[in-house]
C-alpha cells in the first residue's frame, strides 16, 4: 500500500495550492478591474524552466536523450498542462474555490476515456455508473439552487473546468504512455517541464495582455507574488510528481480514486481560512451554503469510490 500514501500526498498538497491560487488571484487583481490572471499563468508556466533546469543539472545532458517521438508526446503533455492551468485560473477567478476546484473530480472520467483510446483499457459498467454520479453531482455543485431545484447552471465554470480536467487527464496518460514503455521518470519529467516553460515564453512574447499583466505584477507586487508563486509551484510540483510516480505503480484510475479526498481537503481548508484568516480568503459558510456544497461533493466522492470497485 505504499503507493496509497504517495498518491494521498497529492490531493492534500493540491488542495493547499488551490487556496493559495485563490489568494493570489485576489492579490494580483487588487482593486483594479484591468488586471487579469494572465500574469499568474506566466508565473506558473515559466516555473517549468526552473524545474527543467534543475533536472538538467542533476541528470546531465547525456542522460536526457530519448526518442524523438517520446519528446513530441511529452511536449504535448506540457502544452496540455499550461492549457489546463489557464482554464482553471479563469474559472477560479469567477467563483469560490470550494465550488470550482472539486469539479476536478471529473478528471478520472476523462482518464477512463483516454485509457480506452490510448492504452486500450476498457472501462467497466460500475466505472461508467460512478462517472454518471460524478457528472450529475458536478452539475449540481456548479449551479445556483432554490431549495431542491436548480435555478441556474453556471455554464461558464462547468465548461472551463471540464476542459481543464480533460487536459489534466491527458497529461498523466501521455506521461505514463512514454515512461512505462521503458522510459525514466525524471527524464520524462524534464521534457514535460521544459515544454511547460517554453510554452510560457511563447505566451509572454505573443499574448500582449498576459505580458502586460506579468510586467505590472513585477513592478507593483513583484516580491510578494514571486515568493508566493514559488511556494505554490514547488508545492504543486511535489504533488504532481507524487501523482505521476504513483501512476507508474498502479493504474491511473486507481491513483485518481485516491484524489477523491481532494474536495474534502479543499472544503475543510476553506472553512478554516474563512474562520481564522478571513483576510486571506472568505467563502460562504452559512448552513445553507455548506449543505449545498457539501452534499454534491459527498456524491462526487461516492462516485469516485464506485469507480474504484
Amino acid at each position: 500500500m505504499s503507493w496509497f500514501f504517495i498518491a494521498l500526498l497529492a490531493p492534500f498538497l493540491f488542495a493547499v495550492v488551490v487556496h493559495l491560487d485563490k489568494y493570489l488571484i485576489s492579490l494580483f487583481k487588487g482593486d483594479s478591474t484591468e488586471r487579469g490572471v494572465g500574469g499568474l499563468v506566466l508565473y506558473s508556466s515559466l516555473f517549468g524552466l526552473i524545474i527543467s533546469g534543475v533536472l538538467f543539472i542533476i541528470l546531465g545532458p547525456s542522460s536526457l536523450t530519448i526518442p524523438g517521438t517520446d519528446i513530441l508526446i511529452l511536449t504535448l503533455a506540457g502544452l496540455c498542462g499550461i492549457t489546463a492551468v489557464i482554464l482553471y485560473l479563469y474559472a477560479m477567478e469567477m467563483d469560490e474555490a470550494s465550488i470550482v476546484a472539486p469539479l476536478f473530480q471529473t478528471v478520472p472520467i476523462f482518464g477512463l476515456f483516454f485509457e480506452y483510446f490510448i492504452l486500450g483499457i476498457i472501462p467497466t459498467t460500475i466505472q461508467i455508473i460512478g462517472s454518471l454520479i460524478i457528472v450529475i453531482a458536478g452539475i449540481v455543485l456548479a449551479s445556483e439552487l432554490e431549495g431542491f431545484k436548480i435555478k441556474k447552471i453556471k455554464g461558464s465554470i462547468l465548461l472551463l473546468m471540464l476542459s481543464s480536467s480533460m487536459f489534466f487527464a491527458l497529461i498523466s496518460i501521455l506521461f505514463k504512455f512514454v515512461t512505462v514503455e521503458g522510459g525514466d521518470f525524471w527524464v520524462s519529467s524534464f521534457w514535460e517541464y521544459l515544454a511547460w516553460g517554453v510554452s510560457g515564453l511563447i505566451l509572454l512574447m505573443v499574448v500582449k495582455s498576459y505580458r502586460v499583466d506579468f510586467l505590472n505584477s513585477l513592478k507593483h507586487d513583484g516580491k510578494t507574488l514571486f515568493s508566493l508563486n514559488i511556494t505554490g509551484e514547488l508545492t504543486n510540483s511535489i504533488a504532481n510528481s507524487a501523482k505521476n510516480f504513483a501512476a507508474l505503480l498502479v493504474p491511473v484510475t486507481l491513483v485518481y480514486s485516491v484524489e477523491a479526498l481532494q474536495p474534502i481537503f479543499i472544503f475543510l481548508i476553506g472553512i478554516i481560512i474563512t474562520v481564522f484568516a478571513p483576510k486571506i480568503s472568505q467563502e460562504d459558510i452559512s448552513k445553507t451554503a455548506l449543505l449545498q456544497k457539501g452534499v454534491p461533493i459527498l456524491f462526487m466522492i461516492i462516485g469516485t469510490i464506485i469507480m474504484l470497485i
